[in-house]
């Protein structure tokens, strides 16, 4: 409790409010000051440092003149000194002093005393009849005794030591006191070796080795961490990996203990958490670290929360390549699960796996794509995606797609039907579902360009027409939601999901009832209206949620009597359904996609309610069936298309690489309430108690980092002619190669370098651009401040160039890109070579890779070949022989075959590398060009 430290002042900082208190100065002499004037010499050998942390003035001592602020009085000035002491102080101060004096009197008197009756003559010895008697001089002194008596107040007083040194008595006494001292001595020792024993016991290492030996390496970890962080800074390094992992541990299983622990643990902020995955590489394809941190996160779920949905999806990105310079490679390829291709990513497949009793989703794969995935490599993602969830212990139970050409093939492989709506995988049976939002949309698009025909009647968009053109012309409009682009809708409405959902609704059916009753429509309306009610009610049952709805089929799916009467009347309906084309009237049913979609999907619906009741027995069990759709994966495409620029629709490779990362870093944390199998505090604690520290685990999640250094390769250039090229092309060559030598200039910028960046002083047709560009200087020179070296510059990048664009294709798809060499270290790459054919009449050409080709057809100027091996590869080389640049237009889809015995001896004659011979020619490409005949 803060009180005044002038002496008697009785306030104290809990009992004044309105009243400040003032430190002690710091300097020295102001201290010493405000201590007299306070009268605080109790004070004066306490350090002014200390009184100016621990002591305080309050400050009705101080006159106004001495505040800033003197209606405040909470500000002094440099120079304020207390000199304000109540009346009551005063009277106690003098009170005291007259107290201190008396003492100082009575204790005078007593020494005058002493000295007195030590100071007397010496003592004269009488002999009065059997004693001596003390005979003294000053009145008032001692009693005549019968015996000897000897004063004590003196030493001048004492019997003789040499009559009393070695009595019995004190030699009894000198023997004890002697003993007493030893003993006394033994008991220092021990208390010495006492102290220094507790003085090692608490130290906060002893205390870490009891607590590591006796507490659960949980509670350790918490308690040293805690103990550790007393040392450290506010900011930066402060937790170990294996405290976050523990920390993790604790936030997955409940986010809300987890805030009411931060501070009594020393947990750190969530956002350190997040930051575990902020520097994580996920590259395309299926990252088994991005399975670890899954398997981290739902290893405390209960086996109801492990079910889950498998989603995927496509969608489109603008093509675009990027180097990544801390992983060395080209990001922006189609890349799929098995191979990695020289060709443009134009759609990203992305995988999202979502719970299906519990609402948490978690993406878990990208794949960058040149065309829609299609074939083997589709069916491989999705059956090795399913296989590496279920070896996590995610119990996959369906999988779900859209209408797209290539999941139907998909579908066609895994031999999925209405009457299999599932797939095996080890013995277990995945239920494919198509997505029911797209197929409400391809219901509605079909139903607007063909005519329908069920039982005999037909099921016509004109009396939709009709009916939106007699409600549009009303004030007051029976279905108010409906509009031009409903039932007309343009390319962009046609992929809308709400605008088919509002057109097949309970409030169109309604009205065009209405306008039925009234005459408004002809009776051959109804199977028009009665689709469009039905189709309501079916999506409805696809689409319940927990949300409660006053819609009977939009309500929680249960397999009802209800539920199921209307799935199977709808799957009668589709079976029976006949589809005839509007202009030709011939039958179409057989090209309807949408038909077999939604065949399949009701019947998956059965088949994965019967799956769920296994597990789930509860007899109030209810499926949410807008968790087997793909609406969360959409929202989550919607999420990457204005992460950048607020709208970016097609985003690069790259930009969805950083979105995907950071949309992964926020789903990992999101909690999902209920999905944990522990709940409470007390469960949790117990679980720290108990869990284990997993090692891999801290692997997994922290992995180590390694420095990315570039690898030195050695070029050899030649001295090309760059002046070959057009007159504008010359130009702009020249000018872009000063753009060059500037940056170069940037990076070292000597005498020397400078001097020869604009060595060019002659004007010639290759220089007209940089002199119109050039800006007049102080020099006055042709050219500017523009960078104009010598030709042997423009040369050597030129050379650059012909390298990059004849070698990119072939190194661009490694995943080391600096590691891969353009040719052999210290050889000069060859022209390509025209050699005689071993075939007649024509001539095989050999490019330096090994790759064999045949003249397809000779212009003037060029010869255009084509791959000996029936692959897409395609070039052209110029007519002219001495001209032997050889320009490949379409990339081999094989690697160098062995050829017949006199091409071989060909090859061996011209000295072709060994990798080039029948006996290597399985190495792959990147192997080809970087192999000597020493290898």
């Amino acid at each position: 409790m803060t009180t005044c430290a002038v002496k008697f002042c009785d306030n104290k900082m809990s009992l004044t409010k309105n009243i400040s208190y003032f430190r002690f100065p710091s300097d020295p002499l102001r201290c010493k000051q405000w201590m007299e004037k306070c009268q605080t010499e109790h004070l004066l050998k306490k350090d002014a440092t200390i009184l100016y942390k621990n002591y305080r003035v309050c400050g009705v001592h101080f006159e106004d003149k001495m505040f800033l602020n003197p209606n405040s009085r909470n500000r002094l000035t440099m120079n304020a000194v207390p000199t304000i002491f109540s009346a009551g102080i005063l009277m106690k101060r003098e009170m005291e002093k007259k107290s201190e004096e008396e003492k100082e009197k009575k204790l005078e008197e007593e020494k005058q005393m002493r000295e007195s009756s030590c100071s007397t003559p010496p003592h004269s010895l009488t002999y009065n009849d059997n004693a001596y008697t003390n005979v003294s001089d000053v009145s008032g002194s001692s009693s005549i005794s019968s015996k000897l008596q000897v004063s004590t107040s003196d030493s001048s007083c004492h019997t003789p030591l040499y009559l009393t040194n070695k009595t019995p008595r004190k030699l009894k006494l000198y023997n004890e006191l002697q003993s007493k001292n030893k003993e006394i001595k033994d008991m220092k020792k021990q208390i010495n070796a006492i102290t220094q024993q507790l003085a090692n016991v608490n130290t906060v290492e002893q205390m870490l080795t009891l607590t590591k030996q006796f507490l659960p390496p949980g509670l350790f970890l918490i308690i040293s961490t805690h103990i550790n962080r007393r040392n450290t800074k506010a900011t930066g390094y402060r937790y170990s990996n294996e405290f976050k992992q523990l920390a993790l541990t604790i936030y997955f299983l409940g986010p809300k203990v987890y805030r009411f622990l931060q501070s009594t643990l020393a947990l750190p902020n969530p956002c350190t958490l997040r930051r575990i995955t902020k520097h994580y590489e996920i590259n395309p394809g299926l990252n088994d670290s991005l399975f670890n941190f899954l398997q981290f996160k739902t290893q405390h779920f209960s086996p109801e929360s492990l079910e889950c949905v498998l989603c995927a999806d496509e969608m489109a990105i603008k093509s675009n390549l990027f180097y990544n310079i801390s992983k060395d490679e080209i990001i922006g390829f189609n890349e799929t699960n098995n191979r990695k291709t020289y060709d443009p990513a134009k759609f990203v497949l992305v995988l999202l796996v979502q719970g299906i009793n519990f609402n948490w989703k978690q993406p878990i794969a990208y794949f960058f794509i040149s065309n829609s995935c299609t074939g083997f490599d589709l069916q491989d993602i999705i059956l090795t995606s399913i296989f590496k969830l279920e070896n996590i212990k995610i119990n996959v139970k369906a999988f779900v797609s859209d209408m797209g050409s290539n999941f139907i093939g998909l579908s066609n492989k895994l031999q999925v039907s209405p009457e299999r709506p599932y797939f095996e995988i080890n013995n277990k049976n995945i239920v494919y579902i198509f997505d029911p939002p797209h197929l409400l949309k391809a219901t509605r698009n079909m139903f607007y360009q063909h005519n329908f025909k069920y039982d005999n009647e037909l099921i016509e968009k004109k009396h939709l027409v009709s009916f939106y053109n007699e409600d549009s012309k009303n004030n007051l409009r029976a279905a108010p939601k409906i509009t031009y682009s409903h039932i007309f809708p343009g390319p962009f409405e046609k992929i809308r999901v709400y605008l088919a959902a509002q057109v097949f609704s309970e409030s169109v059916s309604a009205g065009m009832l209405l306008f039925l009753n009234s005459s408004h429509l002809p009776d051959t309306s109804l199977p028009t209206i009665n689709f469009i009610q039905n189709m309501d009610k079916l999506f409805d049952i696809f689409n319940s949620s927990r949300r409660p709805g006053l819609k009977q089929f939009n309500r929680p799916f249960k397999n009802t009597d209800s539920q199921i009467s209307h799935l199977k009347f709808m799957e009668n309906f589709f079976k029976t359904l006949q589809v005839f084309n509007k202009k030709t009237n011939v039958e179409v049913t057989n090209q309807m996609k949408f038909i077999r979609g939604w065949l399949i999907s009701i019947s998956g619906l059965f088949q994965l309610w019967e799956s769920l009741k296994v597990t789930n027995t509860d007899e109030s069990y209810v499926l949410y069936t807008s968790r087997i759709n793909q609406d969360r994966l959409e929202n989550l495409f919607g999420t990457f298309r204005t992460q950048h620029n607020g709208n970016n629709i097609n985003p690069t490779p790259i930009q969805f690489i950083w979105s995907y990362k950071q949309n992964f870093c926020l789903n990992y944390f999101t909690h999902s309430d209920n999905a944990n199998c522990i709940g409470d505090l007390d469960e949790i604690l117990s679980k720290i108690n108990t869990d284990p520290l997993n090692d891999e685990n801290i692997k997994i999640i922290f992995h180590d980092k390694n420095p990315f250094q570039f690898k030195k390769n050695i070029l050899a250039i030649d001295t090309p002619d760059y002046r070959n090229l057009s007159m504008p092309e010359k130009n702009a060559f020249i000018y872009v190669c000063g753009f060059l030598m500037k940056k170069c200039i940037e990076k070292h910028s000597c005498d020397i370098c400078i001097q020869y960046a604009k060595s060019q002083n002659k004007l010639d047709e290759s220089f007209l651009l940089c002199y119109f560009k050039a800006y007049e200087n102080a020099e006055k020179t042709m050219f500017g401040n523009l960078m104009m070296p010598q030709h042997a510059f423009y040369n050597y990048i030129d050379e650059l160039e012909n390298i990059f664009i004849n070698r990119f294709p072939h190194i661009a798809i490694n995943k080391e890109v600096d590691n891969v060499q353009f040719w052999p270290v210290g050889e000069r790459l060859h022209s390509y070579s025209l050699i005689p054919g071993v075939h007649q009449h024509e001539h095989i050409i050999k490019d330096d890779l090994g790759f064999l080709y045949f003249k397809s057809k000779r212009l003037e100027d060029k010869v255009y070949l084509k791959c000996k091996e029936r692959c897409p590869a395609t070039g052209s080389i110029s007519s002219d022989e001495n001209n032997k640049h050889f320009q490949l237009r379409r990339l081999h889809d094989h690697d160098v075959r062995p050829s017949d015995t006199e091409m071989r001896e060909l090859r061996s004659s011209i000295g072709i590398w060994k990798s080039m011979c029948s006996t290597n020619c399985s190495a792959i490409l990147s192997t080809i060009f970087i192999c000597r005949s020493n290898c």
